[in-house]
């Protein structure tokens, strides 16, 4: 066995002595330094591919006021596939918001059972989008 400096020995009472550094401690902290490196350059390298590959959603913002109360729209993709459907409601304050991909969609407003307005939309990008409904109601109230 190697001789030990006496520096890197370690004395305590009842112990006789033991290795502080050594092969085998450099091995485990070499290791150590590995593995942390590989871990962090494969969690920075997963968050870039999903930030590569994903798309945001762009935001509808679809107005309306407190007379729109229960009235609701249903978004419907073209073609078919996804759909959501928003109720205006107080919680909301009369805006529901839609989160939408780039396409073409259907949406149709409705209160109860009669449709109020039926119009197909294109979300080219993922800006924000506000689609006002205000002047609605009062339209179709009128003679």
């Amino acid at each position: 066995m190697p001789e030990t400096d006496p520096s890197l020995v370690e004395k305590s009472p009842g112990d006789a002595g033991r290795r502080v550094t050594g092969p085998r401690r450099e091995l485990f902290v070499y290791a150590a330094i590995a593995v942390t490196t590989i871990l962090i350059v494969s969690m920075i390298g997963i968050l870039c591919w999903r930030w590569i590959t994903s798309t945001e959603p762009a935001v509808l913002l679809i107005e309306g006021t407190p007379d729109f109360q229960g009235v609701v729209v249903h978004v419907k993709s073209k073609p078919p596939g996804s759909s959501q459907v928003v109720k205006f409601t107080r919680e909301n304050a009369y805006k529901p918001l839609c989160y939408l991909a780039p396409g073409v969609y259907e949406l149709t407003v409705s209160s109860d059972t009669t449709t109020l307005l039926k119009r197909d939309i294109v979300i080219q990008n993922t800006q924000p989008r506000r689609w006002d409904l205000t002047g609605l109601l009062s339209a179709t109230t009128q003679p």
